[in-house]
């Protein structure tokens, strides 16, 4: 399932984007499991870089960096998590609640939750990617 398909704002992620962002490869930095909602927000690197980057950022910006919440969680689980976690985020309806999982070679992540929000998109120079 395409994230502007099940996210509550998807007017932010269009605002950067002409194409619905891939979401496998991406590079997981955080997890963050709160009680109010309960709610998880999950920092990530993209895959792919915004075809319509906002004209603050440096040009010299090659990663994209997004933070969305899982909101109003039911289930959650989560298995290993290791410095470096680059792996595959999914999106699945069932009934009323939307099914997430992140899978990686050492690290899954899944569970159950009512609402999707994209918080935040930034941009920085990523020292890895330069070549």
């Amino acid at each position: 399932m395409n994230l502007t398909e099940i996210i509550t704002n998807p007017e932010i992620v269009k605002a950067y984007f002409t194409f619905d962002p891939n979401l496998n490869g991406i590079n997981l930095h955080e997890i963050n499991i709160h009680r109010d909602g309960p709610t998880a927000k999950l920092r990530f690197d993209l895959s792919e870089f915004p075809d319509k980057p906002p004209r603050k950022w440096h040009s010299s910006y090659n990663t994209a960096q997004m933070t969305i919440s899982l909101i109003d969680i039911e289930q959650i689980q989560l298995n290993g998590f290791n410095t470096t976690e680059t792996g595959n985020l999914s999106f699945a309806l069932e009934k009323e609640k939307i099914l997430f999982s992140f899978k990686s070679k050492t690290c899954s992540f899944n569970g159950k939750c009512s609402f999707i929000n994209v918080e935040k998109i930034s941009g920085y120079v990523n020292a890895e990617q330069q070549h």
